[in-house]
């Protein structure tokens, strides 16, 4: 993944010209650096980015999951169909080594519920409607695997759903801060 850098432009653009909103370059860093250290501590890791637009975010994931050469899965989850083709475009830049990179044109709650046991997920990265983000919290938290993370785009613009979530991480006595990014990304941790 020599040419990130090159490819994370294009993607920009391509966020661009489509109007499709992409986290910020902050948000991108601070997802890469906390699925990086959980990457190699794992020696098999499966990871969700809900809401992947057209791959700008799964951009930041799979650059952390190369570099840690961890093997494992990720999953990038875009519903809207027109974003869904430009995501896997986007994919067929890239050429990972390590992990393996599947692109689900579904409603990220549905897959979830649908495809994974209980504590088999590592990492999740929610960017979808965020008047769903409760709905995916209550959706994928037995789902999560101890010491696994949920992170959560935009936790400043939703305070009233943020809040929601945090007292039930909190009443499972998880772990919870908010990444004080330009835009907030709300952190969860299983115990």
């Amino acid at each position: 993944m020599d040419d990130f850098f090159a490819i994370l432009r294009i993607v920009e653009r391509k966020c661009d010209d489509f109007g499709v909103p992409r986290i910020d370059i902050d948000d991108g860093i601070a997802l890469y650096s906390l699925l990086y250290v959980l990457a190699t501590e794992k020696n098999n890791v499966v990871v969700i980015d809900a809401g992947a637009g057209v791959g700008y975010s799964t951009l930041w994931l799979l650059k952390a999951l190369e570099d840690a050469c961890a093997e494992g899965v990720l999953y990038a989850i875009e519903r809207d169909k027109t974003r869904f083709l430009e995501l896997e475009k986007t994919l067929g830049m890239l050429k990972a080594s390590c992990v393996k990179v599947y692109s689900i044109n579904d409603d990220a709650i549905e897959f979830v519920e649908r495809k994974f046991d209980f504590e088999t997920l590592n990492f999740i990265f929610i960017d979808i409607d965020k008047n769903k983000y409760f709905d995916m919290f209550i959706a994928a938290k037995n789902k999560l695997a101890k010491g696994g993370l949920m992170a959560f785009h935009n936790a400043y613009m939703v305070k009233n759903i943020v809040e929601k979530i945090l007292n039930e991480a909190h009443k499972i006595n998880w772990f919870a801060t908010i990444i004080p990014t330009d835009e907030g990304i709300l952190l969860l941790r299983k115990r």
